[in-house]
């Protein structure tokens, strides 16, 4: 799953009307469907963190292989 900004004032405007009408979801509904496992708040927070810099870059942000490496390194560390 790939996590990009709007690329113009018109796909922002539609997304934000999407969620006014109750289309969005929070980054912790996402990491849990992408985990299974309810994600703790640092994780939200870094993510939310790496979202806005990919959209300060420009670049589309993949979710699921950051969620997979995350996964990856808490293991080695436990």
């Amino acid at each position: 799953m790939s996590v990009r900004a709007p690329k113009d004032d018109e796909e922002a405007r539609r997304a934000r009307l999407k969620v006014a009408l109750g289309g969005g979801r929070s980054i912790a509904d996402v990491i849990e469907e992408i985990t299974g496992d309810a994600p703790e708040d640092g994780l939200v927070e870094t993510v939310k963190e790496r979202l806005k810099a990919a959209t300060v870059d420009g670049e589309a942000f993949d979710l699921a292989a950051f969620l997979r490496e995350h996964a990856a390194w808490q293991e080695a560390w436990q």
